[in-house]
C-alpha cells in the first residue's frame, strides 16, 4: 500500500504541491539544456557573447547581467541575450513568473533605461503574445512612447498596447492621457475625448489632462 500511495497518491492530491514544482522545474532544465544545445554548436559562447549559463541565472539576476550590458554601452548584448532567452521560456512559466519579470522591467523604465524597456517588451510580448497583463502592455506602450525620438512607425504600436492595457482593466487615468496626446500629434481629435475622460477621472494624470486641455483652447 505504501508504495502504491507514494506512486499514485501524489498525482492526484493537492497536497503534495512538490509534484507540480517537480514539472515546471523539468520543464525549465529541457528549456536550458536546449539553449545549451544551441550554444556548444557555437562553441559554448556565440558571436554577441551569448552565454549558455545566463539561461541558469534567476530573474533578477538576469535583468542586471542586462542592466549592466546597458550601463556599459552594450544594450545590444542584453536584447541578443533576451531573444535567445525568452523564446525558450514555457509559457505556463512566464505565466507564473510574470510579476516578477514586470517588476524588473518597471525597475529600468523608473532609472530612465526607456530604450532597453520599450525593446525587452517587445521581444517578451512577441514570443508570448497571449499574454494580457495590463501592467505589461501600459508598459510597453509609455517605454515606446517616450523615448527622445521615437519612430513614427512605433505608434501604432504604442496605440495598440495602450488599449490592450485598458482592454486588461489597467487603471485608465495615465494609458488614456498618454493615448490622447498622441492622437492630437496625429491630428486625430479623438484625442481630446481621451484627455476629457482622464481630466474627468482625477488625480495627477487629470491635472496634465487639463493643463493639456487648457492649452489647446477651444
Amino acid at each position: 500500500m505504501a508504495r502504491h500511495l507514494q506512486a499514485w497518491a501524489p498525482r492526484a492530491d493537492a497536497r503534495w504541491p512538490w509534484i507540480a514544482e517537480r514539472e515546471r522545474l523539468i520543464q525549465q532544465l529541457e528549456s536550458v539544456a536546449a539553449v545549451a544545445r544551441l550554444q556548444g554548436a557555437s562553441n559554448g559562447q556565440g558571436e554577441n557573447g551569448i552565454l549558455a549559463t545566463g539561461a541558469f541565472l534567476p530573474l533578477d539576476q538576469l535583468f542586471r547581467r542586462w542592466h549592466d550590458h546597458s550601463l556599459a554601452g552594450r544594450p545590444h548584448l542584453a536584447l541578443d541575450e533576451a531573444r535567445d532567452y525568452f523564446p525558450r521560456l514555457p509559457a505556463a512559466y512566464v505565466q507564473e513568473q510574470l510579476p516578477a519579470i514586470r517588476d524588473q522591467l518597471w525597475q529600468f523604465f523608473n532609472v530612465r533605461e526607456l530604450g532597453l524597456t520599450s525593446e525587452l517588451c517587445r521581444i517578451l510580448l512577441e514570443c508570448h503574445e497571449a499574454l494580457s497583463d495590463g501592467s505589461l502592455r501600459y508598459l510597453a506602450a509609455v517605454s515606446t512612447h517616450l523615448l527622445p525620438s521615437p519612430d513614427r512607425k512605433d505608434s501604432a504600436f504604442v496605440l495598440k498596447n495602450y488599449d490592450l492595457a485598458l482592454d486588461a482593466g489597467f487603471p485608465p487615468s495615465w494609458p488614456l492621457y498618454h493615448r490622447g496626446r498622441l492622437r492630437l500629434e496625429q491630428g486625430d481629435p479623438a484625442g481630446r475625448a481621451d484627455l476629457e475622460k482622464t481630466r474627468d477621472l482625477g488625480g495627477d494624470a487629470a491635472e496634465e489632462a487639463k493643463r493639456l486641455l487648457a492649452s489647446l483652447g477651444s
